[in-house]
């Protein structure tokens, strides 16, 4: 948490980059929040105005191939995709690249008959009937590489009728 209170507290107006007392406090937090939390590794991305001022990672990317974490290490995203889906629904909307209520497959033509009137709306409020991770799907050991290969692994049935119910999901979001 201090880390980012450190960042967010900047005033780096007239700055291209991290001053050098600055990376220093973020990299000596990055290396002790791996420590107190036992976590492998992270990697940390600041901008400012579109461009990348400072990105390092720490630890590993891969403890078991000894594969250390730098600004090109792939990593998932977890719930906070969630929030980054989100935040880019409206602005989709608002210049009508997108609509609530059309069915999916009208933006994702390949996807499953069980799944292709289900709306972004539905899919976003956790109301379309998705499970949240369904049981003996088991995908994250795996990196995809494109959203049809993805999509394509979402076969389990819908808990509940679209719009009947509420269930937190992340095969919606991933949708």
């Amino acid at each position: 948490m201090y880390l980012l209170l450190l960042l967010f507290s900047l005033n780096l107006n007239a700055q291209e980059k991290l001053p050098d007392s600055i990376q220093l406090k973020v990299e000596t937090l990055a290396e002790a929040f791996l420590e107190q939390t036992n976590t492998p590794g992270i990697s940390i991305a600041v901008s400012k105005n579109g461009s990348i001022i400072y990105a390092e990672g720490f630890g590993y990317a891969n403890i078991e191939e000894a594969i250390k974490m730098d600004t090109s290490s792939k990593l998932r995203t977890a719930s906070v995709a969630k929030v980054i889906t989100a935040k880019q629904i409206r602005p989709l909307a608002s210049k009508r690249k997108l609509d609530y209520d059309p069915p999916i497959n009208q933006y994702v033509p390949y996807i499953n008959q069980t799944y292709a009137h289900l709306t972004t709306r539905q899919l976003a409020g956790h109301t379309a009937g998705l499970a949240h991770r369904p049981k003996g799907e088991r995908y994250k050991k795996k990196q995809y590489d494109n959203i049809q290969e993805t999509v394509g692994l979402m076969k389990a049935p819908l808990l509940f009728d679209p719009d009947t119910d509420y269930k937190y999901s992340t095969h919606a979001y991933n949708l």
